[in-house]
């Protein structure tokens, strides 16, 4: 429905851009993940990062490559980040149907940190199709500003770098640890790889389970209720932070009119 929808030319109303730092799907594309990945300031700083960054990155390319032939040659997040935001977007139907997915006008994006789609490039496409309501939803649970605070670094800086005013309204689900079919579906995984264990057999990964695919729709479902552009802990500032784009970032998500 949401393919078709682009297909008719009919904007999207809702977009959900599913944060996380990526990872490379082939062997070739090591190199340029491990870069940005050291030339992310927001993630470490070095000293004369744009010098050391790329010469890290150089040297540890062959290791990683080698680490990742040993699973099939690349990261499956990828994969697994379509299948849940598909079966998200799907879920959203039956349980929102505001926010537009029964005309096909919810689409979910993904903006990954260090591999494409990278985020500017998902932004980019989200304000191409003209979504109305942009949802920029972390896929870390738990809040950090080398992971979840990057990526929306990097929502920042894509307005702040164009001098372009968002068409979007943004809002941020920055923060999830605790939600409770989370809980149940780790509690229900855990306590099945605990009797699988004892079999020598290993446990299906929770990645695909539908209940967590749940638990991301109705993540999504009660933060549109609550008309809340992000939580209040996302206005917060770090102890001790000294990284001027943060505050601007959080100004940012802070002060969209929903």
């Amino acid at each position: 429905p949401a393919a078709a929808a682009l297909v008719l030319n009919i904007k999207p109303k809702t977009g959900v851009l599913m944060l996380n730092m990526g990872g490379p799907e082939k062997l070739e594309d090591v190199h340029d993940f491990l870069l940005r990945l050291f030339m992310d300031t927001d993630l470490m700083q070095l000293p004369v990062q744009n010098k050391l960054g790329p010469f890290i990155a150089r040297r540890r390319t062959p290791k990683i490559q080698e680490q990742y032939s040993k699973i099939g040659g690349g990261s499956p997040i990828k994969a697994w980040t379509s299948m849940q935001g598909e079966g998200m977007v799907k879920l959203l139907d039956e349980m929102c149907p505001e926010t537009g997915e029964s005309q096909g006008l919810t689409l979910f994006y993904i903006g990954f940190r260090y591999v494409h789609p990278l985020t500017e490039e998902a932004i980019e496409q989200m304000e191409k199709d003209g979504v109305e309501r942009a949802v920029a939803f972390t896929q870390y649970p738990q809040y950090s500003c080398s992971t979840t605070g990057s990526s929306l670094n990097a929502i920042y800086r894509y307005y702040s770098n164009h001098g372009n005013r968002p068409m979007m309204r943004w809002s941020v689900i920055d923060r999830w640890p605790t939600h409770p079919l989370l809980i149940e579906v780790t509690h229900t995984h855990t306590h099945t790889h605990t009797l699988l264990h004892h079999h020598n057999q290993r446990a299906e990964s929770l990645n695909g389970n539908p209940l967590f695919f749940r638990a991301l729709a109705d993540l999504v479902q009660s933060h549109l209720k609550s008309n809340e552009p992000c939580s209040r802990q996302l206005t917060l500032r770090c102890p001790l932070c000294v990284n001027p784009t943060c505050a601007q970032t959080k100004a940012f998500f802070s002060r969209q009119k929903l």
